[in-house]
């Protein structure tokens, strides 16, 4: 009866109040919307009866339902009273519609024109009843519920409602206006007016979204829950809010663009666009305090607006990541070519006092917390910018490397940067490439290769003084070296080569010599340039195991000594016969010398290959040092016994060989001067007297001759060859030139001239004393000594090929001139006559070019020379070594070759298969496969 009774009283309060009827089972299907009254309630202000008319937008579906059990249908009265107070209060406080201005300026909140309050909207006595009601009276939800500040509740009911009404009204309104700045690609050039807009357009969007929660809400918490309390409403409200506006703007551009502005805000506070010092003064600073302001100010206005979180923070991180980058790449990072200091310093000050103290204050400002580094944090930046500027420097290693050592900055830098075997790795694989592209290639010459490989040596000791990554980047740069025919005779030449004069200045080099090795002896020789098996001295208290990256045939380089790697690129017996034959040659051209570097570069060669190697090398420094012993001698000898010594102004010295450790020289045949061939006479004659019962066997295409040549208009000084000199002493004047019968040498006169000669001579009969001498006759000018080449080649006794160089010499020098058709040559007496000819100046000069060439020729016999001197020798012990052995390899007959003939074979196996391919063509063997034998 009593259940009966209700149903019928809840059927009645339903027909007068129908949607608290319809609430009574659930409430609202949004909580968004104000409720609707249909009826009037017992309060008499209208405000609670009058219907919201306000439009607003649909909700997107943020929903609060509230179920009630119909058991508890006797609680409608409080139902009622609770949605009368919900229907004032979210009445006053719907937000209206706004749309802000797309304006791109800056300035505060209040420059936006953001919207305030409706007048008619006061909070009056029923509202602020119903907000107490529905925050802390018995209208929230759960009547149970602490609202005290150590509980944390945030009043989820009306809070969450105000949310989602800011939420809806932020999409409505202020989104739409945001984002069309955000629709296409931002600009570099307006980036930051597109952020200060952007921000300016939110801060006021926030600004209007507080004031109800300031004016209305939060005055009411505060009562009930304190400060505490109302401070965790409005941070809740907050976090919510930027939360709606950062999933507002496009997050990808969004980021791109405030890193782009972070990144030129560095560049512009480093000074990375000028030529200046990061650290700078006056009107600078006042210009980095402006940008490092205006940086702060935005970050922080973005985390005001809520967009200083995650994606600002990692779009901060981007930046300073390409700022980096930047610096390393800047004019601040280029090498020091001049004071040749390392650049690590300034990175690492940069680093400590620009970058760090950067990167703080964004975080700082994005935060809100003062950002604290650790050393170690500061420690890993500095390590990735090290290998930033290492990886960088490695891209040049190369033109380091050619332009040592200017570049010793550099490769101090990239010391620091080798400090992991990943990073050595990358270095020697890059070089490694580099080498390959810029050097190993047929356009370089020897030389240059050479001196390369020496900076090569001083820049990777310098880099790794344990010589492991030296060992890897220099073995392909040694197997391409022994693979040229002529390394070993540049870096033999150019050990011998002098660099500067007498006087200390720098002599010009000949192309076939390396400036890099002549200048390297006039260092001193490393005491320890020997090689030691250190790994048996047991006693070494200093001994080290071998680097982890180091190779199986790693040997740890005993001295740092550039010749020592250059001495150690052939083998002991290729090296030493090479050696031989350029040693030699030197001596032979520098008879004047005292000598001491040749004494010090064989003691040294002596370390390096061996004493017994070098006996044939020490015997020829003996000859040349004795030599200059027994010429004094002898002189002294000759002053005191010989007329002919008196008779002739000329000095002859000589270098006694001793001929069998010398290499094979030079044995050209020819008469000499007459001058020449007494005192060669008289010298035999002295030698003899000193040293008992020996003989001299003199050869003449050897040594030098200085030559004293007068003409008309010039004189000539020159130093020679010998058969140089005999040629040109050939066009001495003689006999054949001048005619004995022909004594009236007088041009004859004119008839004229005879008839003003008889004149005269009839008034000087008769006594006239006034009459003018006779003009001397002119003397008839005498022709230019001729010479042909047959003529020469008969008194000469030379033979023409040797001539005809010797005749190319003194064309070039504008000594001698060729006849056009009657291949003679005649001796220029002056000048003049021959710059009046251009023809001739020019193949003067083609001459010169010649001569130089062939003037070049070596004393001693080159390997060419002496395998075509020796072919029929060669070829009688080929024959009879397959004849008695059978069919032979060409590695096997050279091996054999080696071992049988006297003195050695000084060629390898590709010479002997030159030997004998000729020897199959010319029908004399036979090839089958790869062996070699007798035809039959």
């Amino acid at each position: 009866m009593a259940a009966a009774l209700q149903n019928q009283r809840n059927l009645i309060f339903a027909s007068v109040f129908p949607f608290a009827a319809q609430s009574h089972g659930s409430y609202h299907s949004s909580s968004a919307h104000p409720t609707p009254l249909s009826a009037a309630v017992t309060s008499h202000d209208n405000t609670f009866s009058t219907p919201s008319h306000h439009h607003h937008h649909p909700t997107r579906g943020h929903h609060t339902h509230h179920h009630h059990d119909r058991g508890t249908s006797h609680n409608n009265p409080k139902l009622v009273q609770r949605n009368v107070a919900w229907n004032t209060a979210t009445r006053f406080l719907k937000l209206p519609e706004w749309h802000p201005p797309t304006g791109t300026g800056t300035g505060n909140a209040s420059s936006t024109g953001g919207p305030r309050p409706r007048k008619h909207h006061r909070l009056n006595a029923d509202v602020e009843e119903a907000l107490r009601y529905l925050l802390i009276g018995d209208g929230r939800p759960d009547s149970e519920y602490d609202v005290s500040p150590s509980s944390g509740g945030l009043f989820p009911d009306l809070l969450e409602w105000y949310t989602n009404e800011a939420r809806e009204h932020f999409v409505g309104c202020v989104r739409p206006a945001v984002l069309a700045a955000w629709q296409l690609p931002v600009a570099t050039a307006a980036a930051w007016d597109v952020l200060d807009a952007t921000v300016a357009t939110l801060r006021a969007a926030q600004a209007f979204y507080f004031a109800h929660l300031d004016e209305c809400m939060l005055p009411v918490v505060r009562e009930a829950a304190g400060d505490v309390g109302a401070e965790k409403v409005a941070r809740k409200f907050r976090r919510d809010l930027h939360a709606i506006v950062m999933h507002a703007l496009p997050q990808q551009r969004f980021a791109k663009t405030l890193a782009w502005v972070l990144f030129d805000a560095g560049c512009r506070l480093f000074g990375l666009e000028k030529e200046d010092q990061w650290y700078r003064g006056g009107e600078e600073i006042e210009e980095g305090q402006i940008v490092r302001e205006r940086v702060a100010g935005l970050l922080r206005e973005l985390r005001d607006v809520g967009l200083g979180g995650d994606q600002a923070q990692r779009a901060a991180a981007q930046a300073m990541d390409s700022l980096m980058d930047a610096f390393i790449g800047s004019h601040h990072m280029k090498v020091d070519w001049y004071g040749r200091k390392p650049m690590t310093r300034v990175l690492r000050e940069w680093i400590k006092d620009g970058y760090s103290p950067f990167i703080r204050e964004i975080l700082s400002c994005l935060t809100g917390d003062e950002e604290m580094f650790e050393a170690n944090e500061v420690q890993q930046w500095t390590n990735m910018a090290i290998g930033r500027l290492g990886r960088a420097r490695v891209e040049n290693l190369f033109d380091y490397i050619v332009n040592w050592d200017r570049s010793l900055g550099a490769i101090l830098d990239l010391k620091e940067y080798i400090t992991s075997p990943a990073a050595r790795n990358h270095l020697t694989n890059s070089f490694l490439q580099q080498v390959v592209r810029r050097l190993l290639h047929a356009g370089a010459t020897t030389t240059h290769i050479l001196d390369t490989y020496i900076y090569v040596i001083r820049a990777f000791i310098e880099l790794d003084p344990k010589g492991i990554l030296l060992e890897k980047v220099a073995r392909p740069i040694r197997r391409y070296l022994r693979d040229r025919e002529d390394t070993a005779r540049i870096i033999v030449s150019s050990l011998l080569a002098d660099v500067e004069d007498e006087s200390g200045a720098r002599t010009d080099l000949s192309p076939d010599i390396s400036a890099e090795i002549a200048e390297e002896m006039l260092n001193p020789v490393a005491s320890n340039v020997q090689d030691e098996d250190q790994e048996l001295n047991w006693a070494d208290m200093n001994w080290m195991p071998d680097p982890v990256d180091a190779s199986p045939e790693y040997k740890k380089a005993k001295s740092e000594n550039v010749l020592a790697y250059l001495l150690s690129l052939y083998d002991r017996e290729d090296f030493i016969n090479e050696l031989k034959n350029i040693l030699g040659e030197h001596l032979l051209k520098n008879e004047d010398s005292d000598f001491e570097k040749e004494i010090r570069l064989l003691e040294l060669f002596k370390l390096r290959l061996g004493d017994s190697n070098l006996q044939a090398c020490e015997v020829m420094l003996k000859d040349v040092l004795e030599s200059k012993r027994m010429n004094k001698q002898i002189h002294q000898s000759l002053e005191k016994h010989s007329n002919v010594y008196h008779n002739i102004p000329i000095e002859l010295n000589s270098q006694i060989l001793s001929s069998f450790f010398w290499p094979s020289l030079r044995e050209d045949e020819f008469r000499l001067p007459e001058p020449i061939q007494q005192l060669m006479k008289e010298y035999d004659a002295g030698f003899e007297g000193i040293k008992d019962m020996r003989k001299l066997h003199w050869l003449p295409a050897l040594g030098r001759v200085t030559v004293a040549l007068d003409f008309d208009d010039r004189s000539l000084e020159l130093e020679v060859l010998p058969w140089q000199a005999a040629v040109i002493y050939a066009f001495q004047d003689d006999d054949d030139n001048n005619n004995p019968d022909d004594e009236d040498d007088d041009l004859p006169l004119t008839e004229e001239e005879e008839r003003e000669r008889q004149r005269r001579a009839r008034l000087r009969a008769v006594g006239a004393s006034d009459v003018a001498p006779t003009p001397e006759k002119p003397k008839k000018k005498k022709p230019p000594v001729t010479k042909t080449v047959e003529q020469l080649e008969t008194a000469l006794e030379m033979d023409e090929a040797l001539l005809r160089s010797a005749l190319t010499f003194w064309v070039g020098h504008r000594v001698l001139i060729e006849q056009a058709s009657s291949d003679a040559f005649a001796v220029i007496d002056s000048l003049a006559e021959l710059d009046a000819d251009k023809e001739a100046a020019m193949a003067a000069e083609e001459a010169r070019e010649r001569a130089e060439e062939e003037a070049a020729g070596a004393a001693v016999k080159s390997a060419d020379d002496v395998l075509v001197e020796n072919m029929q020798m060669y070829r009688q012990f080929v024959i009879g070594m397959l004849t008695a052995n059978g069919r032979m390899g060409a590695d096997r007959v050279c091996g054999m070759l080696k071992v049988a003939l006297m003195g050695g074979f000084p060629f390898g196996v590709e010479e002997v298969g030159v030997l004998l391919g000729r020897m199959v063509e010319e029908g004399v063997l036979v090839q089958a496969g790869d062996g070699f034998a007798v035809k039959k």
